[in-house]
């Protein structure tokens, strides 16, 4: 693995940590949980169309996960991250709390009942 390349995973890797960790409160967020994984190196040969074997590719990946309670420091982190030459933000994954959709379900029935009262009324 090239040095130089390592070198600019890893820093990248110390950015976002540091950054996730300054945003982390499991109480109050706005990250409530993050992760990281450690640092992957990797080396492939790839081919070219003629087929003949190419210059060795070598290359570094890390994966990191977080979950926010606040949308605006999503995209302000998001935004910040993906600015970054040889980071890529893979996706957003959204979903509600436990709580929340307990809530929300709770409001879903309530209202369906009232919908179906109202429609009976007037048979």
């Amino acid at each position: 693995m090239s040095r130089p390349g390592l070198s600019r995973t890893s820093e990248a890797h110390g950015q976002i940590t540091a950054e996730l960790g300054d945003l982390y409160n499991p109480e109050r967020g706005p990250v409530t949980w993050w992760s990281s994984d450690d640092v992957r190196i990797g080396t492939q040969r790839p081919w070219n169309q003629d087929g003949d074997r190419l210059p060795l590719l070598n290359r570094s990946a890390v994966d990191a996960a977080a979950t926010f309670t606040d949308f605006a420091s999503l995209a302000d982190w998001v935004s910040l991250a993906a600015s970054r030459d040889g980071t890529t933000v893979h996706g957003v994954v959204w979903t509600l709390t436990d709580a929340r959709q307990t809530s929300v379900v709770l409001e879903a029935r309530k209202r369906a009942v009232e919908d179906a009262v109202s429609k009976a009324a007037v048979y």
